[in-house]
C-alpha cells in the first residue's frame, strides 16, 4: 500500500465510522437539497423547523448538514427502538437544538459568511453537535442490546437519556442572545467557556495516565487501549498526518522578528521525538491542562495559545482525537479572533494559517473530511498571500500548508489538482534549494515522495519512478546523517520505491528494496513493537508481494500470514483506524491461497476483504472506488472457478461498472485495468452463453490493450497476451478457425518475449498455459505435428513448475498430460497417449481440493482423453467404462449451469455414443449421439465438434438401415464444415 494511498469499511459488526452515521438516513433530493425522510416518525413542528434548517445548509456548510443528519439518526433509532417513554424529551432536544442553530446560521448569514472551520461560530455549533453525537452514541450502544438485556437496562437508559439532555440544554441555553452574534463570539471564546471546554478533556488523559501505569513501556503505543473513536482513514494517512505535525510543530509561534523560513535550515531541523528521551506524554498534557486552567483572562495572548497548541499536540500522541479535536477548534478561534484584530500583525495572520492547517490535521483524524479540506484550503489561500509579499519568509510555510491539502484532495480523488500543487510545491522548494542546498531537505525529500505517488496514481510511470529515486537518495542521505531520527522514514520511502520497481518490471531490485525496508522496521519493532507494528505489517503484505513475483510462493504465503496477524491485532483494537489495512491484506492473502491451490479458502478471504471495502467505499466513495473494483474483480475471477457462474457474472458487471466511472475521469491510469476487466467480462458473457456480447467485449479490450495508454503500462504485454488467448477461443466457438490460430500465435509471441526479458516462474505459466491452448488450435486446423511439438514444450515447462510447486501446479500438469494425450493419438503414438493420460489421472486421484467445479471439469475431461486412448488400443469396455464415469462427474455439471459445460458434455455424449458403437451397440449409440446433437443445436455451437457429431450419427443410421435420414445428415455436415472453412 502506497503512502498517501487509499484504500477499504467497518464491517457489518461495528458501528459505521462517524461521518457516515451521521448522513445515512438523510434525504437528498436531486438537486442536493435536503429535506426530511418521510419514513421516519417525528412531530409536525420537528420536520418543519428541520426543513426551514435544511434550507441554511449552504451557509452553515458541513456543520448544519452533521447536525441535520445526527437529528435524522437518532429519530431513526428511537424509532425502531420504540422508545415512547422519553419520546417527549428528544422532540424537545430536537426542536431546541433546531432553533440555536437555526439563530447561528441566521446570523452568519446577515453578516454574509459561512461557518467556517475555526471560527467562534464553529465552536458554538460543535458544541451542539457533540451533544447531539452522544445521545446517538447512547442509544446505538442501547439499540444493539437484546430485547431481554433492554429491558433491564431500561431505567440507566432512561438516567443516561435525561444525563444527556441536561448537558445540550447547558449547551443551547447559551444561545439566549439572539441576533447579537458579537455577544455569542464573546460568549463562545470567553475564558470561562474556553477553561470549561478545556476541563472536560481532563477525565481522558487521566485514564491514559492510570493506563499506562500499568503497562510496561515498551508497550506504550499513544492510543487509548479502548478507544471508541474508530475513523476511516488507513494506517498510511495517520502516519502522514503525524509527519506533517511533527513539521508544523518547529513552525509556531516564532518570536516577532524571527525569519521563519530560518527553522527549515539544515543545522535547526529537530530529529522526530522518540519514546525513550521523550518525557511521559500523559504527564506533560495534564500539567500543561493545570495551568491553563488557572487562566484568569484572555486565552489569545502568546503564551496561552502556545499552551492550547502544545495540550492539542501531546493528546494526538496518547490518540485521544475527539479531546484534540475539541482543544485545536478553540486554538484556531482564538487565533483567527487576533488576527482579525485591527491591530493584528503579520505573525498573527500566519498563526491563524497554522492554526488552521492544524485543524485540518484534527479534523482528518476523526474523519471530517469536508471540514478538513475547507480548513486546509483557507491555510493555503493565507499562505499563498502572505508568500507573494515576502516569498523568502513564508514560501517554507505555504510549502508545508500545500502538503496538507495534498492529503484532503486525495480523499475526494482530486488527484489531477493534487499533483499541479506538488509540483508548485517542489518548484519552490528547488527555487529555495539552489541558493542553499542544506536548506529544505526533509520536506523536498517527503514532497518528492508524494508526488512520486501521486504520478503513479495518474498513470505517469516513468516520471514516478524518476521522482521516488531522487526521494530515496536524499533519505539516505538525512538516514546517514542521523539514522535514529530518519530509519522509520527511510524504511517508507523504501517500501515505496519496492512497489514502483514492480510496477517497472525490475522485480529483482524491488525485493532488495523491501528486503532493505524489511530489515530497518524489524530492528525498530523489536524495539518498540506497539509504535512500529503497523509498518511492520504493512512492510511484511509488500514484502510477499515481491517474493511472489519472483517464485518464492512458500515465503511469500508465509510473510502475508505473519502481515495479517498484525493486522488482525491492530484492527481488532481499532477497527475504523485499521479496516482498509486488514482488507488490503486479505486481498494479498487471498491471492497467495489460490496461487497454493486452496481456493476456498481463498474465496472465503475475499469474501471478507469485500465486506470490507463496501463499507468504506459508503463512507469515502471518491478514495475507495478503486479498491472496491479491484476487489469485486477478484471475487468475480473466484467465483467462476468455484463454479457460481451467476455469482460471478453479477460481481464482475458491478466492478465494470465501477472501473467504467473510473476510466471515464482518469483514462491514463485505468485504461490497463478496464481492459483486464473488460476481458474477464467476456470470458464470463461466453461461459454464460451470451456469445455475442461476450465477442464485443472482447474486441473493446483489446482494442484498449494496444491504445497508447496501455502501452506505457506496467504488464502491457501480459495483459494484452491473456486478451489474444481468450479472443482465440471466442473466433473458434464462433467458427473462424484460421483468424483463432493467428491470435494464439501472437499470443504465444508475446509471453516468449516477456519470458525471455524476465525468466520468471509466473511468466513461465503463462508461456506454458498459451503453448497449450495454441496446440488446441492447430489441431483444429489439422496441423497435428505443429500441435504436438508445441504441447511437449507446454508440458516440459509445467514439468518444471510442478517440480518446483507440487500443489499450485498439480492441475495445470494434469490438464497438460490430457492434451499431450490427444495429440498423441491425432500422430498414432496410442501406446504413449495412454501413458500420459494415465499420469494424468493419478494427478486427479491425489488432487488437493477434489470438490471443486473445476477439478470435476477437469477430471472429466481426462476420463474422456482416457476412453478414447482406450479405444485406440483396442480395449474396448474399459473406454466405455471411462466415458460413463466422465458423464457421471459432467451431467449434474452441466445441469447446474448449461452455459459452462455445453461443449464439455455435448463432447462426451458424442464420445460416449462412438464407445457404445465400439461395443456393437449401435441403437444405443444412436440416442446418445442425439442428446448430443440436441445440445449443439439448441446452443448454436459453431464448432468442429458439430459436424463430427453429424458424421456419427449418420453412421449409426446406415448402421439401423436408415439410408435415407443418413445422407440428409451428411449434407447437414457438409453445409457446416463449408460455413466454417469461409469464416
Amino acid at each position: 500500500m502506497k503512502f498517501f494511498k487509499a484504500s477499504a469499511s467497518t464491517s457489518s459488526s461495528n458501528p459505521p465510522p462517524t461521518n457516515v452515521s451521521l448522513i445515512s438516513h438523510l434525504k437528498v433530493g436531486g438537486a442536493g437539497q435536503i429535506s426530511w425522510n418521510d419514513d421516519i416518525a417525528a412531530t409536525d413542528t420537528v420536520k418543519t423547523l428541520f426543513n426551514q434548517l435544511a434550507g441554511l445548509a449552504s451557509v452553515a456548510g458541513p456543520y448544519l448538514q452533521t447536525s441535520l443528519g445526527l437529528v435524522q439518526e437518532i429519530f431513526a433509532i428511537v424509532q425502531d427502538l420504540k422508545d415512547k417513554d422519553n419520546w417527549d424529551a428528544y422532540i424537545e432536544l430536537a426542536r431546541k437544538a433546531m432553533l440555536a442553530l437555526q439563530d447561528l446560521a441566521v446570523s452568519e448569514k446577515e453578516r454574509g459568511r459561512l461557518i467556517f472551520p475555526g471560527t467562534d461560530a464553529a465552536v458554538l455549533a460543535e458544541g451542539i453537535n457533540k451533544g447531539l453525537k452522544n445521545l446517538q452514541d447512547q442509544l446505538q450502544e442501547y439499540a444493539q442490546l437484546s430485547q431481554p438485556k433492554r429491558y433491564l437496562k431500561h431505567s440507566d437508559h432512561k438516567k443516561s437519556v435525561i444525563k444527556l439532555a441536561t448537558e445540550i440544554n447547558s449547551v443551547i441555553s447559551h444561545f439566549n442572545l439572539k441576533g447579537d452574534l458579537e455577544k455569542l463570539s464573546q460568549m463562545a471564546l470567553s475564558a470561562e467557556n474556553v477553561r470549561e471546554k478545556l476541563q472536560q478533556v481532563s477525565p481522558s488523559i487521566r485514564a491514559e495516565v492510570k493506563r499506562r501505569s500499568t503497562i510496561d513501556e515498551s508497550q506504550v503505543d499513544h492510543r487509548p487501549a479502548s478507544s471508541h473513536q474508530q475513523y476511516s482513514i488507513t494506517a498510511d494517512e495517520a502516519s502522514a498526518l503525524s509527519e506533517l505535525q511533527r513539521l508544523m510543530k518547529r513552525m509556531y509561534f516564532r518570536g516577532e522578528g524571527e525569519d521563519l523560513a530560518g527553522v527549515f535550515d539544515e543545522d535547526s531541523n529537530e530529529p522526530p521525538n522518540s519514546e525513550q528521551d521523550s518525557i511521559d506524554d500523559a504527564q506533560t498534557a495534564l500539567k500543561l491542562l493545570d495551568e491553563l486552567c488557572k487562566v484568569d483572562d484572555s486565552f489569545d495572548n502568546k503564551k496561552a495559545l502556545g499552551q492550547i497548541r502544545d495540550l492539542s499536540y501531546f493528546l494526538d500522541r496518547l490518540g485521544l482525537y475527539e479531546e484534540s479535536l475539541s482543544v485545536v477548534r478553540l486554538f484556531a478561534a482564538l487565533c483567527r479572533r487576533k488576527a482579525n484584530d485591527q491591530e493584528a500583525s503579520a505573525l498573527d495572520l500566519s498563526n491563524q494559517a497554522f492554526a488552521l492547517m492544524c485543524l485540518s490535521g484534527s479534523l482528518h483524524r476523526v474523519g471530517h473530511f469536508k471540514e478538513a479540506l475547507a480548513s486546509s484550503e483557507e491555510a493555503t489561500a493565507m499562505f499563498q498571500k502572505m508568500a507573494y509579499r515576502e516569498p523568502k519568509r513564508y514560501n517554507p510555510s505555504l510549502v508545508l500548508s500545500q502538503r496538507l491539502l495534498v492529503v484532503s484532495m486525495i480523499e475526494f480523488g482530486r488527484l489531477d489538482e493534487a499533483v499541479r500543487l506538488c509540483r508548485q510545491s517542489l518548484d519552490i522548494l528547488r527555487t529555495i534549494r539552489r541558493n542553499k542546498p542544506k536548506t529544505l531537505t526533509e520536506e523536498f525529500a517527503g514532497t518528492l515522495l508524494n508526488y512520486s505517488n501521486l504520478l503513479s496514481e495518474t498513470g505517469q510511470h516513468n516520471e514516478a519512478l524518476e521522482a521516488i529515486e531522487e526521494s530515496v537518495k536524499l533519505w539516505r542521505s538525512l538516514h546517514a546523517a542521523r539514522p535514529a531520527a530518519f530509519q522509520s522514514v527511510l524504511g517508507m520511502a523504501l517500501n515505496n520505491y519496492s512497489i514502483q520497481l514492480s510496477d517497472a518490471g525490475r522485480r529483482g531490485e524491488a525485493l532488495r528494496a523491501i528486503e532493505e525496508t524489511l530489515e530497518l522496521y524489524r530492528s525498530l519493532h523489536a524495539a518498540r513493537p506497539a509504535a512500529f507494528e503497523t509498518e511492520l505489517a504493512r512492510t511484511l503484505a509488500n514484502y510477499s508481494s515481491r517474493l511472489r513475483d519472483v517464485g518464492r510462493h512458500k515465503e511469500a504465503r508465509e510473510a502475508i500470514e505473519q502481515s495479517l496477524e498484525l493486522w488482525r491485532s491492530l484492527h481488532a483494537s481499532r477497527p475504523g483506524a485499521f479496516e482498509a489495512d486488514l482488507a488490503g491484506a486479505l486481498h494479498g492473502y487471498s491471492v497467495q491461497l489460490s496461487n497454493a491451490g486452496k481456493y476456498n479458502e481463498a474465496l472465503v478471504a475475499t469474501e471478507e476483504s469485500l465486506r470490507l471495502c463496501r463499507s468504506l467505499h459508503a463512507a469515502r466513495p471518491a478514495a475507495f472506488e478503486g479498491e472496491l473494483a479491484r476487489t469485486l474483480q477478484v471475487y468475480s475471477i473466484q467465483l467462476s472457478e468455484a463454479g457460481k457462474h451467476t455469482e460471478a457474472l453479477e460481481a464482475n458487471e458491478e466492478s465494470l461498472a465501477l472501473y467504467g466511472s473510473l476510466y471515464a475521469t482518469r483514462p491514463a491510469v485505468f485504461e490497463a485495468d478496464l481492459a483486464g476487466i473488460l476481458h474477464n467480462y467476456s470470458k464470463q458473457l461466453r461461459e454464460a452463453g451470451r456469445r455475442e456480447e461476450a465477442l464485443k467485449a472482447i474486441e473493446k479490450s483489446l482494442k484498449l490493450h494496444r491504445s497508447p495508454y496501455a502501452a506505457r503500462s506496467a504488464g502491457r504485454e501480459e495483459g494484452l497476451a491473456k486478451t489474444l488467448d481468450e479472443y482465440s477461443v471466442q473466433l473458434r466457438e464462433a467458427g473462424r478457425h484460421k483468424e483463432s490460430v493467428q491470435m494464439t500465435e501472437e499470443s504465444v509471441g508475446l509471453y516468449r518475449s516477456v519470458n525471455t526479458a524476465r525468466p520468471q516462474p509466473a511468466l513461465k505459466a503463462d508461456l506454458a498455459m498459451a503453448l497449450g491452448t495454441y496446440s488446441n488450435r492447430l489441431s483444429e486446423v489439422g496441423r497435428h505435428q505443429d500441435a504436438l511439438e508445441a504441447v511437449e514444450e507446454s508440458l516440459s515447462l509445467f514439468r518444471s513448475l510442478h517440480t518446483a510447486r507440487p500443489a499450485a501446479f498439480e492441475g495445470h500438469l494434469a490438464l497438460s498430460l490430457n492434451g499431450y494425450s490427444l495429440r498423441l493419438v491425432a500422430v498414432e503414438k496410442h501406446s504413449e497417449a495412454v501413458q500420459a493420460i494415465e499420469e494424468a489421472l493419478r494427478i486427479f486421484d491425489s488432487f488437493a481440493d477434489p470438490g471443486s467445479a473445476w477439478f470435476q471439469g477437469a477430471h472429466s475431461a481426462a476420463l474422456d482423453s482416457y476412453s478414447t486412448c482406450l479405444s485406440h488400443v483396442k480395449r474396448p469396455q474399459e473406454a466405455l467404462s471411462a466415458i460413463e464415469q466422465a458423464i457421471v462427474i459432467v451431467r449434474p455439471l452441466y445441469d447446474t449451469d448449461p452455459n459452462a459445460y455445453q461443449e464439455a458434455f455435448a463432447e462426451v455424449l458424442h464420445n460416449h455414443s462412438q464407445r457404445l458403437n465400439d461395443c456393437n451397440r449401435p441403437a444405443d449409440a444412436l440416442e446418445a449421439v442425439k442428446e448430443a446433437l440436441q445440445i449443439y443445436q439448441h446452443d448454436g455451437l459453431k464448432l468442429k465438434g458439430h459436424a463430427d457429431a453429424l458424421d456419427s450419427y449418420a453412421k449409426y443410421l446406415t448402421a439401423t438401415g436408415q439410408d435415407e435420414e443418413a445422407a440428409e445428415v451428411r449434407q447437414t455436415a457438409a453445409v457446416i464444415r463449408s460455413d466454417q472453412a469461409l469464416e
